[in-house]
């Protein structure tokens, strides 16, 4: 809010309704008893110009007039947060996307040397790759300590640190998750051979199936998400966004 120019557009009509209270002649009187030593004068002058003072400050606090500039601050403060959402997204996007992109190339590489050169049909990787992401996720979210220096880390709005922060944290799971998918994949057996595969299907299948299927409206409280299958970086960027998604510990899903 431009101040100056705030006090240059009320002090006109002020003036006038000092003048029409009679607070710009008791003033005057005010100086001139003053400038006399006339004490009686000067009391009683000095206690107009108190009692109305008193009482437009008690008129003020219990009669709340329409702030003029209301709308224009409104304003500004939803410029403010729309700027500041945006800088959000780009920030937690830009993280995301490089993030996928190493931990994807840490997860061919391990699969690379877990399956030892074997070929498999590409439904078969596709399936196998999403089911480690999702582990990964699962072991790295639920990490002792893990969720309290992420959050400290997206604080310092740093990409490059929050960048190495997430990688390393995942780096450290990925022998482990891609070797126990391999193996309940039935992939490292002999030679050659693809194994016989876990079943992905929703009927009567693994424990790792999709499962639930109800959706709920709103958006839920964090304690609610299962950041083993909603990407906890996702989840923290939808904060402040209007519309969003997320499984809940419950098996159903929230959309907003």
């Amino acid at each position: 809010m431009d101040l100056v120019a705030h006090d240059r557009a009320i002090a006109d009509p002020m003036y006038r309704v000092l003048e029409r209270c009679g607070l710009i002649e008791t003033m005057a009187a005010l100086e001139t008893a003053i400038a006399g030593e006339r004490m009686e004068d000067i009391t009683r002058n000095f206690g107009i110009a108190k009692n109305f003072l008193l009482g437009l400050r008690d008129y003020a606090r219990n009669v709340k007039a329409p702030d003029p500039l209301a709308d224009d601050r409104r304003r500004l403060d939803e410029e403010r947060q729309e700027v500041a959402n945006e800088g959000l997204r780009h920030f937690y996007g830009g993280v995301r996307s490089t993030v996928n992109g190493q931990v994807m190339a840490l997860i061919n590489r391990e699969l690379r040397q877990a399956l030892a050169g074997r070929k498999i049909p590409l439904t078969v990787a596709n399936r196998l790759r999403k089911e480690i992401n999702a582990e990964l996720a699962s072991v790295t979210n639920t990490a002792a300590g893990y969720a309290d220096r992420y959050e400290a880390v997206m604080k310092q709005r740093n990409p490059d640190a929050a960048v190495r922060f997430i990688v390393a944290a995942a780096r450290r799971n990925i022998p482990g998750v891609v070797r126990k998918l391999v193996r309940e994949f039935n992939l490292s057996g002999g030679a050659g051979g693809t194994g016989t595969l876990r079943r992905m299907g929703t009927g009567g299948g693994s424990a790792r199936t999709s499962g639930g299927g109800t959706t709920v409206a709103g958006r839920p409280k964090t304690a609610d998400v299962d950041f083993t299958r909603t990407d906890k970086v996702a989840w923290l960027g939808s904060l402040n966004l209007p519309h969003g998604e997320a499984w809940l510990k419950n098996g159903k899903k929230a959309k907003w």
